[in-house]
């Protein structure tokens, strides 16, 4: 339970619970509990989907609060609650991890679910359909067992900035809706522009809030505000009508107004001398309290209170207080000190406190949040205004320059305000509370220099990143980024690699330049010198192990065969020495070997290695259920049957492999699609070129929906499916995809690796069944360089292309010699038809014939 709730890694809502009830006065919102949706929604027999849609500030949140309390008050027997709050600090999902967690504490799931589901990469999910295919079948079940539950997912549209990752969870939850008939969900948003009504699913019940709708509730809450407050209660009526009036229905802007009310002194005048310049919207308030803090603030101190708020407002994650005060001396010019964390925290907190005012809040649990979204919004919505003779000109920036600032300054921490006590502290998981900035920069260089705008006009952004690449500070930063991100690390690496890439691209001067390449060379570097110095030491212990296994598994997927099967085989005497074959190192070294096996082209020794994995895990299965484990296993043995040619028993293999991965991962989960696409194969190598075209798509359309475009499990989709298309003769579709995946694979896996190379072939192929032999020569020959460079002169795929380069060459001479004999045909031909016609020229004018 420990390692599964250290993967959903859940929000607790209690803090976000009780500010949201902050100044809400009994009765509030009781308009909305007697509304016919809301009690048909509470009512109803069977599940229920309702959503609340109001502009920015309108109480969304505090009306979550409020229908929470009121459904745990009338809540039937073994009925639930959950609340979740949605913003900036609460991703989607954080959301959906967070509702897995609470219905394993109040639910629970057996071991076997328990397990499958650690293994099942929920930790790493990025994307709302990754993560529900990874979570689908035990969350349906533990749905159900609730009778009924009530889901409260405030503020669905500040989980996101893109509408694609909401619409996908509104989708979800209908689709958890119609399977389970005991749960009714209710949301809130803001209004048409963030979730767009034509793109809300039908099942739906959607409540626009007006501002006449809370106008009564403001002035509930306004007279409170306003009578509690000693040098505002001998004008409470006047001011409470201004602000009332002028609120469009908005608690936000009343409270933003009573903040600068509260510092106004006794006796009416100040007080009306404030009423009378009141912003009449959230934009015009949001004006007035930056300029406030432009005239209040010296230079130094705007400096810091301008690129905090851009800070806060542009991060991918919640930043905390510890981040923020680590950052702010480089925010005004200083550098970073040796000794930082020796400082008055409180004291800084108070100045941080004092610099931002209104427009930011710090929590209890220490993280720092702007005071709304629609704060942010701004911000970007104003970036580039000419004028910086006011605050809102001075302030505000274009976001490109801010994602440089950002880059440059977790690039220089890294560089230079660590020292090896903190990267120690780093590597060993512990807590590095002198390093504030570590954690941060270590996750968000990459985001924030792909952000930074093009590299011809970031010449020292791209040196900087060369140089921290290649120095200690890098190989430090790469073994604390393994550490944090945990097993997804290597698939996290490529991610970054493959953006970095891009962004270098975009900029023609540095389309050579490989610092995104670089990465990969430098987790290599890092991985051999970190097996290297377990040889050293003679060490057998558990981490010795996993860093020789790491060194195989990264030059396996460099391409490196013969070093990763000297990494492998040391790692797998260690670990048969010290725990035997069934140990889950073990498995996962003997898989690495058969993976390897099979690139070598030994694929009896491959399907040798996985009938033993797969006896183990059998072993070691409980009865319950099929692991996760297991179902790898089969699908990888299926594959090499299906190379070996045993197309018929590949099949089989596939099919009991894919039924059994439908029945307890679901029929999109990623191993359900992997072997979907062998089944693929299977059909293309029987000759059933449509089936396996039909199947491919759709595996290409859900890898797509889940991974994103460019992830290589879709590339390698797409070149296969380039494979069927020119066995189809659809040459055209078929040089699309292979140029597409070509592209994605050099980005992501070098120009040079095998799975490069073998798009390269490919192409090749494409080009010679075209007749462009000139081109098809050209690829073969790339191809030739890399596999012998790769893979060596004898193995089976080198010898393929030399003999496929000699075969081109008799083709091309036989070629040749046909078009010299046809142009000598054509030209005799040529010859007699002009003959023939001057005979029949003369004898039309009776002329002598010719041979008399």
């Amino acid at each position: 339970m420990l390692r599964i709730r250290s993967q959903l890694n859940p929000i607790s809502s209690k803090e976000n619970y009780q500010h949201h009830k902050e100044g809400i006065v009994p009765g509030t919102f009781e308009w909305f509990l007697k509304t016919p949706e809301f009690m048909n929604w509470v009512s109803s027999s069977g599940s229920s989907l309702l959503m609340v849609q109001g502009r920015p500030g309108c109480g969304k949140s505090a009306l979550s609060s409020i229908i929470f309390d009121r459904l745990c008050e009338i809540r039937p027997p073994g009925g639930q609650v959950f609340l979740f709050f949605g913003g900036p600090t609460c991703p989607i999902t954080a959301c959906i991890r967070s509702l897995m967690f609470w219905l394993l504490e109040n639910v629970g799931l057996d071991i076997s679910s328990l397990d499958n589901l650690s293994k099942s990469g929920v930790g790493s999910a990025s994307s709302v359909k990754v993560l529900f295919e990874a979570i689908r079948q035990p969350l349906y079940q533990m749905v159900a067992a609730i009778s009924p539950l009530f889901c409260i997912i405030d503020g669905v549209d500040e989980c996101t900035a893109h509408e694609r990752e909401r619409l996908h969870l509104l989708d979800e939850l209908e689709k958890l809706v119609k399977a389970t008939p005991t749960i009714k969900v209710f949301v809130t948003c803001r209004v048409d522009e963030f979730v767009s009504p034509a793109n809300i699913p039908s099942d739906w019940t959607v409540v626009n809030i007006r501002p006449s709708d809370v106008s009564p509730d403001i002035r509930k809450v306004t007279e409170t505000w306003v009578t509690a407050s000693p040098d505002l209660n001998a004008n409470a009526t006047n001011i409470t009508e201004r602000l009332v009036q002028n609120s469009q229905g908005t608690f936000l802007w009343v409270k933003l107004m009573m903040e600068e009310l509260k510092g106004c002194g006794p006796g009416p005048n100040e007080a009306d001398r404030i009423l009378r310049s009141l912003p009449r919207a959230l934009s015009e308030r949001y004006h007035q309290l930056i300029q406030r803090r432009y005239d209040s603030l010296n230079s130094n101190q705007w400096e810091r209170f301008a690129k905090t708020l851009w800070w806060l407002a542009l991060a991918p994650r919640p930043l905390t207080v510890d981040e923020i005060l680590a950052a702010r001396p480089v925010m005004s010019g200083a550098s970073f000190q040796d000794d930082e964390g020796n400082y008055d925290k409180d004291g800084e907190i108070r100045r941080l406190r004092e610099d931002c005012g209104a427009l930011a809040t710090i929590h209890q649990d220490g993280t720092v949040e702007l005071v709304h979204k629609s704060f942010a919004d701004f911000l970007i919505r104003e970036q580039g205004t000419p004028s910086s003779s006011s605050g809102v000109g001075s302030i505000c920036r274009d976001v490109c320059d801010v994602h440089y600032e950002l880059s440059s300054i977790c690039l220089d921490y890294l560089l230079h305000g660590i020292d090896e006590q903190g990267w120690q502290a780093a590597r060993e998981n512990t807590d590095p509370s002198r390093y504030g900035l570590l954690k941060y920069a270590s996750q968000f260089w990459v985001h924030h220099v792909c952000l930074s705008g093009t590299p011809g006009l970031r010449q020292d952004l791209v040196k900087k990143v060369a140089t921290f690449l290649g120095t200690w500070p890098g190989k430090e930063w790469f073994l604390a980024y393994k550490r944090s991100v945990g097993s997804s690390w290597l698939g996290s690496m490529q991610v970054d690699q493959h953006r970095l890439t891009t962004w270098l691209s975009s900029g023609s001067q540095y389309s050579g330049y490989h610092v995104s390449s670089d990465i990969g060379n430098f987790v290599l570097s890092i991985a051999r010198r970190s097996a290297a110095e377990v040889e050293d030491n003679s060490s057998s212990s558990e981490p010795s192990i996993e860093k020789l296994y790491t060194a195989g598994f990264v030059c396996l997927k460099q391409g490196l065969l013969d070093e990763a099967e000297k990494w492998l085989n040391r790692a797998l005497d260690m670990s048969k020495a010290a725990h035997g074959f069934d140990s889950n190192m073990s498995l996962n070294i003997l898989k690495e070997m058969a993976d390897l096996r099979e690139q070598q082209a030994r694929l009896e020794d491959a399907e040798t290695l996985l009938e033993q994995v797969l006896a183990i895990e059998r072993d070691m299965y409980d009865g319950k259920r099929i692991s996760a484990d297991i179902l790898e296993t089969m699908n990888q043995l299926g594959f090499i049957y299906q190379e070996q040619g045993k197309l018929r028993l590949a099949e089989e293999r596939h099919l009991i492999t894919l039924l059994m991965c439908e029945e307890e991962l679901g029929d999109k989960s990623l191993t359900a699609l992997r072997t979907k696409n062998h089944l693929a194969i299977v059909a293309r190598n029987q000759g059933n070129l449509q089936k396996a075209e039909d199947l491919h798509k759709k595996v290409l359309k859900d890898r797509e929906d889940i991974l994103g475009k460019d992830h290589p499990a879709v590339l390698q989709v797409v070149n296969h499916l380039a494979i069927v298309h020119r066995k189809q003769h659809k040459f055209e579709e078929a040089n699309e995809e292979y140029r597409r995946a070509l592209v994605g694979r050099e980005h992501t896996l070098g120009p040079d690796h095998p799975t490069t190379l073998n798009t390269a072939y490919s192409i090749g192929v494409l080009c010679e069944q075209q007749n462009r032999f000139d081109e098809a020569r050209m690829w073969y020959r790339r191809v030739l360089t890399g596999r012998r460079k790769k893979l060596g002169t004898k193995h089976p795929k080198t010898v393929e292309v030399t003999q496929t380069l000699k075969s081109l060459r008799r083709r091309l001479h036989f070629h040749l010699m046909v078009q010299d004999v046809a142009e000598q045909c054509w030209w005799i031909l040529l010859a007699y038809i002009l003959r023939l016609w001057r005979f029949l020229f003369r004898r039309s004018r009776g002329d002598r014939p010719l041979h008399s």
